[in-house]
């Protein structure tokens, strides 16, 4: 098992940030990689779009679903000693 460690509101901000074009498909973050005019696409000019699966409500509904389902895992090989440096 590999488990990388994120900060949460880090995670949250680059998910719900993600916006593309639904012209070209490139993809802009709002947060991080903002596009020159606010919800616009710098190629072609279209309004960009969110994925259903990219609000905060569903990101954070999925984050929870996995912190759930690998609980065990983590605890059960954390105890064993498995974990490498």
């Amino acid at each position: 098992m590999i488990q990388l460690l994120v900060d949460y509101n880090q995670l949250l901000l680059r998910l719900t940030g993600r916006r593309s074009c639904p012209t070209c498909g490139r993809l802009y973050n709002i947060h991080l990689q903002p596009p020159l005019v606010d919800e616009l696409c710098d190629l072609d000019g279209s309004k960009l779009v969110i994925r259903d699966d990219d609000r905060q409500e569903v990101i954070s509904g999925r984050l929870t679903a996995y912190e759930n389902q690998t609980r065990r895992s983590r605890i059960t090989i954390g105890c064993s000693g498995g974990w490498w440096p």
